[in-house]
């Protein structure tokens, strides 16, 4: 089993790599997060001049377990380009590789596997997810109802692929997390914990079959737009990590 740091440090080489397909010199790459993704912030010399960007490593079966990880995330860039477009919404610009490509895969022999990754512009700004003023979750909200109206609109693209959050997905055997299927996860939970969570489970097939899935209750959403997802610069709202956007309750 390797530690962390070994772990940061193969995905750190495999990055090298993938920023080989970006028109992007002397790249400077420092460590952010090793989680659902792996991301570096990338300090580099792009054909505007140096400048600095967010490189994504992503997560083998992210998705879930039968979606082309490239599909889903080049769906992901496509719906930023059109709300960088057309909703006057301050949110990541996506980079094109040399190719003209939205993504590129890199592979390393230290890795299982080749790794889908991509890159955004970085974005300044100030989180207020600690300890958050009234004003902060009106904007907040104000921006949440933007999406929701851009989205309601907007023409999706043939072979548009994103996530589907219903029951499904939090309860069955969508997902995949380390490796392991969904179904075995929920296996591995104690007796007590999982009486508890199909008992939440029960439940809210109920509530999510009331609720129906037409396009009054149901579209395309950023799926996790909390305070830790925005930042704050001067009079701008910026909504970060579209990671998780897909087709969900407008609720």
């Amino acid at each position: 089993m390797l530690s962390h740091r070994q772990q940061v440090a193969r995905m750190r080489q495999l990055a090298l790599r993938a920023l080989g397909a970006y028109p992007l010199a002397d790249p400077e790459l420092r460590f952010i997060a090793h989680g659902e993704n792996t991301t570096f912030r990338v300090d580099a010399t792009a054909p505007g001049g140096r400048d600095r960007f967010l490189l994504r490593v992503h997560r083998p079966a992210r998705h879930g377990r039968h979606v082309d990880p490239a599909a889903a995330i080049r769906s992901e860039l496509d719906w930023l380009i059109a709300l960088r477009a057309g909703s006057g919404l301050s949110v990541p610009e996506p980079v094109c590789a040399i190719d003209g490509n939205l993504t590129t895969t890199a592979a390393s022999g230290d890795v299982p596997e080749p790794r889908v990754c991509s890159v955004l512009r970085w974005m300044d700004g100030r989180v207020h997810a600690a300890a958050p003023r009234p004003v902060h979750l009106r904007r907040l909200g104000s921006v949440m109802a933007q999406l929701h109206n851009h989205a309601g609109q907007w023409r999706i693209p043939a072979g548009f692929t994103r996530i589907r959050w219903d029951w499904e997905t939090f309860f069955g055997d969508t997902m995949v997390y380390g490796g392991i299927s969904a179904a075995d996860v929920w296996d591995l939970l104690p007796d007590d914990l999982r009486r508890q969570c199909d008992r939440v489970a029960s439940r809210m097939r109920r509530v999510m079959t009331q609720l129906g899935d037409g396009a009054d209750q149901v579209g395309l959403i950023h799926a996790d737009l909390h305070l830790g997802n925005v930042l704050f610069w001067r009079d701008d709202v910026r909504v970060i990590d579209f990671d998780d956007c897909g087709f969900g309750y407008w609720l």
